[in-house]
């Protein structure tokens, strides 16, 4: 087992130091420098007072989001501010999805992932520090997130309201655009590549839809020189959604109803406007 100091920690967690708070970084510190390292080198003084000057910074963005998502949700009534007197634009669920959280009693944190904005790390992450080895990861030819939920199992509803209401709550964003887009490359865009990812099960269950749908035969298709194509892959099959049509897709569809986690706005799955959540992360 490789030894982590707390330099080597960063990029074990990939890049984690730069997007999470004080509180998850201390003690994912503590927990990996406590079983993967007795006689590490400490790191030195400059070391310990740039991490500080970093934690101090992540905390500060951290408090910032937090009262972001709370003026917001009261603005826009909803969840805990909900307004029966007033008609809101946005459809929102009456209660959390607690089925859809990973709740780690043992490290006092539960995470909701958002798909396209880091869940695939923090996964690792979790697996890691429930005592799943870095080897045994490596070498799984399971998805990450079934390994992860094999050790965090979905609790009863009445324990897992209990327990998240006194466990630190995660919630990893990104920018909602780019992770639109991240969406529908990874999983729209090519229905010959990844299929290891379940490109041709997008395909099937809505790119197929999306084409049948919002396709004008009077829009000609994206020129080779206006499109990036990864380099060593196939390409598309030609069959696949374009980025217009998957956005009138997300436009003119009911996505509490009929979305995909993978592209489901952060208000309806997570449920900022319902759950405190403690530690609001970015992904950059």
């Amino acid at each position: 087992m490789k030894k982590w100091s707390v330099i080597r920690l960063t990029s074990l967690i990939g890049g984690l130091a730069a997007i999470t708070s004080i509180v998850t970084i201390i003690f994912l510190i503590k927990k990996i420098e406590g079983d993967y390292t007795r006689d590490a080198v400490k790191p030195h003084q400059t070391d310990s007072h740039e991490l500080r000057l970093l934690l101090d910074e992540a905390n500060r963005d951290n408090n910032r989001r937090i009262s972001t998502v709370e003026e917001t949700c009261k603005r826009r009534h909803l969840g805990r501010y909900q307004d029966r007197n007033f008609e809101s634009f946005y459809k929102h669920p009456p209660a959390p999805q607690y089925t859809v959280f990973f709740i780690d009693m043992v490290h006092n944190l539960s995470y909701c992932p958002v798909y396209k904005a880091g869940s695939t790390t923090w996964f690792y992450n979790l697996c890691l520090l429930n005592g799943i080895p870095e080897e045994a990861l490596a070498n799984s030819s399971g998805q990450i997130s079934i390994i992860a939920r094999s050790v965090l199992p979905e609790m009863e509803l009445s324990e897992a309201v209990e327990v998240l209401e006194k466990s630190r709550k995660l919630l990893v964003v990104r920018h909602p655009f780019e992770r639109l887009l991240s969406a529908y490359r990874d999983k729209l865009e090519n229905s010959v590549a990844g299929r290891e990812h379940g490109t041709l099960h997008f395909y099937k269950k809505y790119g197929s839809k999306i084409v049948a749908k919002f396709r004008d035969e009077r829009i000609a298709p994206p020129r080779s020189d206006q499109v990036i194509r990864p380099k060593d892959i196939p390409p598309p099959a030609g069959i696949e959604p374009t980025w217009r049509e998957f956005v009138q897709y997300l436009i003119h569809t009911d996505l509490a109803s009929y979305g995909d986690d993978h592209w489901m706005p952060y208000y309806l799955f997570c449920t900022p406007c319902l759950i405190r959540f403690n530690i609001i992360a970015k992904r950059t």
